[in-house]
């Protein structure tokens, strides 16, 4: 049918608890690097399970940002798609499926083969949604929002993607997800 938006958040989460100095700066991929920097020193199988118990730890800890869990059922409930476009190493798509179970869709990075700032990505993700990209990209219909200026922000904007930077002290386009999904449906019933 026909859509008022689609909309991809990148920043529906986030982690309540630090764990250690090392792990508490250390996320997927750079986990991972340090795994194998330790086997290569010779303490393999301890650094294995520190860094598995630390990445478990993470992982039960992670929790939805409230505006994040309100916008999406603002938005949906005005039939806006909503989906997850994001960088996240493979552990954290549980988390996100778990704390976001209703998403029209779930593009992750290591599913697609591809990372953001490609444009690919953006179109991947919208087209897992039902968005079909040449009826709904560069029309101002497809809006994504993300704290990274050059992925969510730019990058989306380069693939026809209305993007915009979410900075929860202010300093972006939007300082909530709330305030976002208010300026798409008050952008909405303009529209109708």
């Amino acid at each position: 049918g026909d859509w008022s938006s689609n909309v991809c958040f990148p920043i529906l989460f986030r982690n309540t608890r630090k764990i250690g100095h090392v792990v508490s700066e250390m996320s997927g991929h750079a986990l991972a690097k340090w795994s194998v920097t330790m086997y290569r020193n010779g303490r393999s199988r301890w650094a294995e399970i520190r860094i598995q118990q630390a990445l478990d730890a993470e992982l039960e800890n992670i929790q939805a940002f409230e505006d994040g869990l309100r916008a999406v059922e603002m938005l949906q409930r005005e039939g806006v798609r909503v989906a997850v476009c994001s960088n996240l190493a493979a552990p954290y798509a549980a988390p996100i499926k778990r704390l976001y179970p209703n998403l029209d869709a779930y593009g992750f990075s290591f599913q697609l083969g591809m990372m953001k700032p490609d444009k690919r990505i953006y179109r991947a993700t919208c087209e897992l949604a039902g968005a079909r990209a040449d009826d709904y990209f560069g029309s101002d219909r497809v809006l994504m929002i993300g704290d990274s200026p050059k992925c969510d922000k730019a990058g989306a904007r380069a693939a026809g993607v209305r993007g915009f930077l979410l900075n929860r002290i202010g300093v972006g386009d939007f300082k909530s997800l709330i305030e976002f999904a208010e300026a798409i449906l008050e952008e909405n019933s303009k529209n109708m």
